[in-house]
């Protein structure tokens, strides 16, 4: 039992990360709309050229890890979510035919 609830815990707690580091992931893709449709084009080439470097950054879409190994965010949390729930139904199901098996 006391597994089942350290696996609850750590679900919540992915998915309490998961979901601001996407908000945070698609505010970077608002910057870099909000500089290309601005009025870049009436500064100076060296502004404008910083801007281009912002918006390059802010584009990229690097988004947040989890140890520099998997990324942290929606199709992650979907992907562990749905593995989270097909383990028990598996593990139930071996077991189970196990104990069904003849020889």
């Amino acid at each position: 039992m006391e597994q089942i609830a350290v696996v609850i815990i750590l679900f919540c707690q992915f998915g309490y990360y998961t979901f601001p580091a996407e908000l945070i992931a698609s505010e970077f893709s608002n910057v870099s709309k909000a500089i290309y449709t601005s009025d870049w084009y009436e500064y100076s080439a060296t502004f404008q050229k910083l801007l281009l470097v912002m918006m390059k950054k802010a584009h990229s879409n690097e988004g947040f890890s989890a140890g520099g190994i998997i990324p942290v965010n929606i199709d992650t949390f979907g992907s562990v979510s749905s593995c989270v729930q097909c383990c028990p139904c598996f593990i139930s199901n071996t077991l189970y035919g196990l104990r069904n098996y003849k020889l």
